[in-house]
């Protein structure tokens, strides 16, 4: 829990007060005591009391312009981690795109699920309140939780206008459905009762065409009075006329405007002129993510490229009037908030700067411009410059190119809410918007069906539920959504709703989480570029304001939502450079970028001498270079005049090129958007084996794989692959293996071979080709060929460690990152029911066991293995792959093996760890304990001794960052190195002696490990223990490991071992890392690891472990699951 928040601050900056006398003090001072303004004050002017010569108070030098908080009165907050909905068509009203199949399978399926599913509700609320607080929005509206024990307005940090709190801030009413003639006098009675005390929000007119000025006309009661007051605010009123806006406005009626949702939607908004020239009182509203902006940033910035468009509406003032003193006054909270004044509640956001106008500034900013937010005097998001003024926060986040701190603790805020991070929000609605049919149909078992929902809303249940109010519809009976019940949209919905399964709606459907901020969401505009009901120069503009040129719209029908286009609108390698072409990194951001890279290596990268020696490289020098051309970029050189800045894929592919230089699986630059996340891929694998006859042994290589979809008459599994775009496919593997970053020539051809069909583009260079022409002898023994595009796509990656987080297990990780996401994209085509079915005349695996070794299969209930119990020659064997140590719960892991061991023979067990990459090291060298009975020593790792890597071990001794790190036993032999000359500390185990400990007896039988190439990291570390400790034999299908012996720390990581201050040591001034732009991220081999017993003191990088045997892979093995493999290992057992 984060200290008591300091009750005396000082605010020192331009002050623009929003007051009625609108005043701007350039040099102005906000004292704030408590939750209030006590004063604002030139700072010519002496402090108040209690703030002069007090050293309890807390000054803060903004070195920016500060306004009050921003208010929105119309959100459907639930709704905003949704992406974009590309709007298939013109609308005429609201009940037209309501009733819109796609609009029900992309926005109300999914709310409607995840709404109603434990643990959900709570990230929601998390996360877009999150969202406001980035963009500076104090106070929103459109979150309602309920359940038992739960309040049904959602109260969290964010001030909601439906919540209110105290008598000077009184919560306001919401109503979305039109009115009936018949309600109208009780109504205008109610409203009566609100009149200069409160304010009903409520959606009027929302459309475009005639029948959409009704609910307006619907307000005038028979009698000829209306049933308008002063607490009536019209959401959208998008149908009124001229005489409307002034029967509104007579009558003391307000409207909150939405431009951008009345564009994309209708292809027009309100009559704004008519409404400013009437006088009415104008806020602002983003609406929603499906439709309209991400924040009320973006909405500012609408509202005044569509006022230019019309001559000028507005100037910039009265467009911040509308998120400030406006909606303040709209919903009678205009003596505490809206403005800047003394005795006021201090809501309040911090811009960058103090130059030009500050009207224009609010309007042209972006998240990365807002360094401070403040809400009831209590800091909430700030920029890290100010960090040493604030408490430590809850929790950091990165916004374009730099952290931001939050403080999300709140006493008062709904319980569900008081431990929830906005890391773990959103990690769990990623997972939960990836499985949508599996939620569904959760839901559907558990509770009865519901006519209308197809499932009971398990409203009885103690843990919060959503009450959607953009699908009022869906939760209640039957209400029209306008006046007349014989209207034909609703008959439309009542037959997309009657009896609906959203397990079975959702089939197939995978929405991406709604990035929370517009810097962090470049493919916003992929998006936005192909909404049609949008002009072409409004497009321009909005993409203008964030510097981002507008990509080309999305061709082809679009029908599924997305967080950005490059994760769920890219389908092919062409699309995914189309939308790359422009690229998103400024020249800074490449600065950035490579001066990053020189800190990893040159400072803390653990086998630089190593690599040095060993390959004859200079990764450092050739960064050096490439930093110089980037400077001559930036100051124009008079040699070469007219330099520019070449195209973004050259940058990305010179700096994989130096990091595949150091031939380690470790040390990466890994790409940022589009390309983080994405994998090209050919729906097929091709594998190799090996045939032996008089003249030697022959390698050949067939299709092993094949995704159904893409199977034909002649290519089919088993085909013999003869050529790769005209080179022999042997010498093709050969060239590609040359672009690999393997440590020795076996891993280099292994990663060859697996690249040539999938390429995680995090890590690898997109394909030079957009298509390859296969050459292959089909199964009848007829040569023929195929083209075959390369495909792109966004494979689920969760699971396993997160290893940019502050978590100790992210500190003990040895994982080659590439191998992790080719796993797991595996897993996702052949592996994961339901998802691609894989072409295959051979018989399934159960039915190997059974035919073949006599055996069972066992159920192991994670992912992480596969287990049989057979028989070969007489011999009961047990068989355990194991396809990662990437796990969260080492004891978990190895407790789950022990398991299965029980299910197993005790006569002798094989252990299969090939493709395996690695992961948590505590769970490979836990698993080496679970073997033998005897204590094993784990492998000792060593930092590269320079003056950064002393000041991180003495900054986390112990960390206060990661809990539970303490880097203490190597400091001294580094501080050493100086007087020694030593090139690495002291080695001590990453691994606590006490994670070894209390494991059950080992295993009595012998053992066989089965190794090939590509295992790595963690991984090598286990074949090494197992050899160093006489465990058993290794049988290799390569002659080598993938030979990488380090534990890997990320830059994220790093940065924030760093910065973050820990006694006796203030905050680093100097720290030398700094955040990296558009999801760029960079791994680095931190601490090397040494062999033990006769090994002791060798490292494992780049020299691996050789096996006892080694088996040439056979065409059975490939096509019959191994089973010549698993034959030779029994042998090894005898």
């Amino acid at each position: 829990m984060p200290d008591e928040i300091q009750s005396l601050y000082t605010l020192h900056g331009r002050v623009v007060t929003m007051n009625d006398a609108r005043d701007i003090l350039d040099a102005g001072v906000i004292y704030i005591q408590g939750k209030r303004i006590m004063a604002v004050l030139p700072a010519s002017e002496p402090a108040p009391v209690p703030f002069k010569d007090n050293p309890l108070v807390h000054s803060v030098v903004t070195n920016g312009t500060i306004y009050p908080g921003m208010i929105e009165l119309h959100n459907h907050l639930s709704y905003n981690i949704l992406p974009q909905w590309v709007v298939p068509k013109k609308f005429p009203r609201r009940a037209r795109w309501a009733a819109h199949k796609d609009k029900t399978k992309l926005i109300t399926g999914p709310m409607q699920v995840l709404g109603h599913s434990r643990g959900f509700p709570e990230a929601i609320a998390r996360y877009v309140e999150a969202k406001c607080l980035l963009a500076g929005v104090t106070t929103s509206q459109g979150l309602k939780l309920s359940g038992v024990g739960i309040e049904k307005f959602y109260k969290g940090i964010v001030r909601n206008v439906e919540q209110g709190g105290n008598p000077e801030l009184p919560a306001a009413r919401t109503r979305i459905p039109d009115l009936e003639a018949s309600e109208i006098d009780k109504f205008h009675t109610n409203l009566k009762k609100l009149e200069d005390k409160s304010a009903l929000l409520l959606h009027l007119s929302e459309g475009v065409d005639d029948k959409s000025r009704e609910p307006f006309l619907t307000l005038q009661r028979d009698n000829g009075e209306w049933a308008i007051t002063n607490a009536l605010a019209g959401i959208h009123c998008a149908g009124l006329w001229e005489e409307d806006f002034i029967t509104l406005q007579a009558h003391g009626g307000s409207m909150v405007w939405s431009p951008l949702s009345n564009l994309m939607l209708y292809q027009e908004t309100a009559r704004i002129k008519d409404a400013r020239d009437a006088g009415v009182l104008i806020a602002l509203g983003s609406d929603w993510s499906p439709s309209g902006s991400k924040n009320l940033l973006g909405e500012l910035k609408i509202a005044h490229i569509h006022s230019q468009q019309m001559g000028g509406l507005f100037t910039a003032q009265e467009l911040v009037e509308m998120v400030t003193v406006n909606p303040a006054r709209i919903v009678k909270w205009h003596q505490a908030l809206g403005s800047l004044q003394s005795s006021y509640l201090a809501d309040l956001i911090v811009l960058d700067g103090t130059a030009g106008d500050p009207y224009d500034n609010l309007i042209a900013a972006t998240e990365a411009s807002i360094s401070l937010v403040m809400i009831d005097g209590v800091p909430r998001c700030w920029r890290q410059s100010l960090a040493p003024v604030f408490p430590s926060g809850t929790e950091q986040l990165q916004v374009g190119a730099e952290l931001r701190t939050l403080n999300l603790f709140d006493p008062s805020a709904n319980l569900a809410l008081h431990d929830l991070t906005i890391a773990a929000a959103r990690e769990r609605l990623q997972h939960g918007l990836h499985r949508l049919p599996e939620l569904a149909l959760e839901l559907e078992n558990a509770s009865a069906m519901g006519a209308a929902l197809g499932f009971d809303p398990i409203a009885n249940e103690a843990f919060p539920i959503l009450v959607l109010d953009e699908d009022e519809l869906l939760t209640e009976p039957m209400r029209p959504l306008f006046s007349g019940n014989a209207d034909e949209e609703l008959h439309e919905l009542a037959q997309i709703l009657a009896g609906i399964k959203y397990s079975d709606l959702l089939q197939g459907v995978v929405v991406e989480l709604d990035p929370l901020t517009m810097v962090d969401d470049p493919g916003f505009f992929q998006l936005f570029a192909s909404q049609r009901n949008l002009n072409q120069d409004l497009k321009l503009a909005l993409a203008a304001f964030y510097g981002i040129p507008l990509p080309p719209p999305i061709s082809g029908k679009v029908t599924q939502p997305a967080a950005s286009a490059a994760r769920a609108r890219v389908r092919t390698l062409k699309e995914l450079i189309t939308l790359s072409a422009n690229g998103y990194l400024s020249l800074a951001d490449r600065q950035r970028i490579v001066e990053q890279a020189l800190v990893l290596l040159e400072r803390v990268y653990v086998h630089l001498p190593f690599k040095r020696a060993m390959h004859a490289i200079d990764p450092v020098q050739r960064l050096k270079l490439l930093q110089y051309r980037l400077e001559q970029v930036q100051m124009g050189s008079a040699a070469q005049p007219g330099l520019q800045l070449p195209p973004e894929i050259e940058f990305h592919k010179e700096m994989i090129s130096i990091f595949t230089s150091l031939r380690d699986l470790h040390t990466n630059y890994l790409l940022p958007k589009p390309y983080r996340g994405m994998v090209a891929y050919l729906p097929f694998v091709i594998e190799a084996y090996t045939e032996t006859n008089d003249a030697g042994k022959i390698h050949r290589f067939i299709a092993s794989k094949i995704l159904t979809p893409y199977q034909t008459k002649y290519f089919t599994q088993g085909v013999e692959v003869l050529y790769w775009n005209g080179i022999p496919i042997q010498q093709a593997i050969a060239l590609n293996g040359e672009h690999q970053a393997g440590g020795n020539p076996d891993a280099r051809l292994a990663r060859g071979l697996e690249a040539l069909t999938i390429r995680p583009l995090a890590r690898s260079l997109p394909p030079d080709e957009e298509w390859v022409v296969l050459t292959y002898k089909d199964n009848n023994g007829d040569v023929r060929t195929l083209k075959q595009e390369w495909l792109v796509f966004d494979p689920d990656l969760s699971g396993g460690i997160d290893a940019e987080s502050g978590v100790l297990p992210a500190t003990a990780l040895g994982l080659d990152v590439q191998a992790d996401i080719i796993n797991k994209s595996k897993k996702s085509f052949y592996a994961s029911p339901g998802v691609n079915k894989v072409a295959s005349q051979a018989q399934s695996a159960p039915k190997i066991v059974q035919a073949i070794f006599n055996g069972t299969e066992i159920t192991t209930g994670l992912p992480n293995f596969k287990a049989f119990a057979g028989q070969h020659n007489g011999l009961g064997f047990g068989y355990i792959r194991i396809y990662t140590f990437n796990v969260a719960d080492d004891v978990a892991f190895v407790d789950l093996f022990l398991d299965i061991v029980k299910q197993l023979p005790e006569t002798g067990l094989i252990i299969d760890v090939r493709n395996n990459g690695g992961g948590l090291i505590w769970a490979a060298e836990r698993l080496l304990q679970a073997l033998v009975a005897r204590p094993i020593e784990p492998q000792p790792a060593q930092f590269i001794n320079t003056s950064l890597t002393l000041e991180i071990c003495r900054r986390n001794n112990p960390s206060q960052v990661v809990s539970s790190l303490d880097l203490n036993r190597w400091i001294p032999s580094i501080e050493q190195s100086i007087q020694t000359g030593a090139a690495y500390s002291l080695g001590y185990p990453i691994t606590p002696l006490s994670r070894l400990q209390g494991i059950q007896a080992g295993y009595p039988g012998k053992v066989v490990l089965i190794t090939d190439a590509l295992c790595y990291s963690a991984t090598d570390m286990f074949a090494a223990g197992f050899k160093d400790h006489g465990i058993g034999k290794i049988l290799g299908t390569s002659g080598n490991t993938g030979a990488g012996g380090a534990n890997v720390w990320t830059h994220t990581l790093l940065d924030r071992l760093l910065r973050q201050p820990g006694p006796p040591y203030t905050p680093y001034p100097t720290s030398p890392f700094k955040p990296l732009p558009f999801g760029a991220e960079m791994r680095v081999a931190i601490r090397r690891t040494l062999r033990v017993g006769a090994q002791a003191g060798v490292p494992v990088e780049d020299l691996g472990i050789t096996p006892d045997e080694i088996h040439d892979l056979t065409r059975d093995d490939l096509l019959y699951d191994n089973v010549d493999l698993i034959k030779h290992a029994c042998m090894m057992l005898v």
